[in-house]
């Protein structure tokens, strides 16, 4: 892997820590309520549902959901701390026929032939918007359990295990 390649993935990474952080601070912008109802409704699609669930859930067909899924995202770009994070990972605009493709890749699809641009711009977006559903809201809620419990559990099987048989 060539030392370009590797700094487009660190600014990839950088850049969606960004985009959580700005997230994190939609969700805490009383101002901003149905920005937020915008987020988790990106997030909803990011999260495998699809097209169809969310305009039941929202009330609309498919055809609505599809544009207030865009409505929803154009918003969201305007929202000031999440704007610089856009404009560095997004380099042109997205035309209609591009407008599914990044539905469907936000969805987690594959589109083969989509424009490497779209690809980009919508892994880095859907990764900063999975990692940050998946975040505790509650501060003293612990992130992974599952993976605590297997930490937890190893560290009691090695404590039972006779000293000669640990590896050392």
């Amino acid at each position: 892997m060539s030392n370009q390649t590797n700094q487009r993935e660190l600014n990839d990474f950088e850049l969606q820590i960004n985009l959580e952080d700005a997230f994190a601070q939609l969700e805490c912008d009383d101002n901003n309520s149905s920005l937020f109802k915008s987020l988790e409704t990106i997030i909803y699609l990011a999260q495998n549902q699809s097209i169809e669930n969310l305009a039941t859930q929202i009330g609309k067909t498919y055809n609505e959901a599809i544009n207030y899924i865009f409505y929803c995202k154009q918003r969201l770009m305007q929202y000031p701390p999440i704007r610089p994070c856009w404009e560095r990972v997004s380099k042109k605009s997205i035309f209609p026929p591009e407008e599914q493709d990044w539905i469907d890749l936000l969805a987690g699809k594959s589109v083969p032939d989509a424009a490497p641009e779209i690809v980009r711009e919508t892994q880095i977006f859907r990764a900063a918007l999975l990692s940050y559903s998946d975040k505790p809201k509650e501060a003293d809620e612990i992130p992974y359990p599952h993976i605590l419990e297997k930490v937890l559990a190893r560290l009691e099987a090695e404590k039972q295990q006779p000293i000669s048989k640990k590896k050392v």
